[in-house]
């Protein structure tokens, strides 16, 4: 396990395990926007940022403020809201206003549908079929095509959400 960076202590420097994974995601992501602004390349970057699935169960931590699961009921691996519900942040200056946010559906196909068309490209009629791009959605404008709903596949733990996906912290 990562016990610093760049020399500066991580492990255990907060309350959990997962946390402490938490504080490291934020490193790395700082240092992938850093190398593009030096590069020259932040301005024409679309930044994506999401997950699978929903965030991992840590009760000490959850004590302390921090929801994985945005408040919604249930965690990672599990078939409720919290499972599968996740942020999806996007960054592209110039193009999305700093703060903007949507309640809009997406799923995670939609970025290839997004990409390729950023690209200046287009799927073949048979290719990624459950794929809509997101580009107006992204700049504040409404969907091409909105989704009304969207099938999720259930969890492999469907018990307690206290056994789900918990963190284990030693």
């Amino acid at each position: 396990p990562m016990t610093e960076l760049d020399g500066e202590p991580i492990r255990g420097t907060t309350p959990t395990r997962h946390l402490d994974m938490t504080r490291v995601l934020d490193w790395e992501v700082q240092q992938i926007v850093d190398a593009l602004k030096e590069a020259g390349a932040y301005e024409n970057t679309l930044i994506l940022f999401t997950s699978d699935n929903g965030g991992l169960w840590d009760p000490k931590a959850q004590k302390l403020g921090y929801l994985p699961g945005g408040g919604w009921r249930g965690s990672k691996n599990l078939p409720y809201e919290g499972g599968h519900r996740v942020p999806f942040i996007a960054v592209w200056p110039g193009h999305i206003k700093p703060g903007s946010e949507s309640h809009a559906m997406v799923n995670g196909t939609d970025i290839l549908a997004t990409v390729a068309q950023l690209a200046g490209t287009s799927l073949g009629e048979k290719q990624a079929m459950d794929s809509f791009t997101i580009c107006p959605l992204l700049i504040g404008e409404a969907p091409s095509q909105a989704r009304d709903e969207l099938m999720l596949q259930a969890g492999s733990q469907c018990e307690s959400e206290s056994t789900g996906g918990a963190v284990e912290d030693d």
